[in-house]
């Protein structure tokens, strides 16, 4: 037996309808807020400081290594700073980690 999933005139005006209302954030702060809704934090992130990070620390971080590699020309630069960005985003799942467990602890604690 075949069923036939045709979506009926009635169902697509409702759906035309429906969608007229969803209109999202209007004023600059509600895009502003919505849009962090779908970071992804870890190793995919666009965003390389979270916003529970400190961008000093990042900063510190970059100085550190720009002293001790001493880059000279562009490629030597970019290198400096991919290497900077694979340490930082290598303690992203350490920082998760530990945020679970402390977590974890203070539901089993209270």
């Amino acid at each position: 037996m075949r069923l036939s999933m045709q979506t009926s005139i009635a169902q697509i005006t409702a759906n035309q309808l429906n969608s007229k209302k969803s209109t999202g954030p209007i004023t600059e702060l509600g895009k502003n807020k919505v849009s962090t809704n779908a970071i992804k934090h870890g190793l995919y992130s666009k965003n390389l400081i979270l916003a529970d990070e400190d961008e000093l620390e990042y900063q510190n971080l970059l100085e550190q290594l720009y002293l001790e590699l001493n880059p000279i020309g562009l490629i030597e630069q970019t290198l400096v700073e991919r290497i900077s960005i694979a340490i930082w985003r290598q303690k992203w799942p350490l920082r998760s980690e530990t945020t679970h467990i402390d977590f974890t602890e203070r539901l089993y604690i209270a």
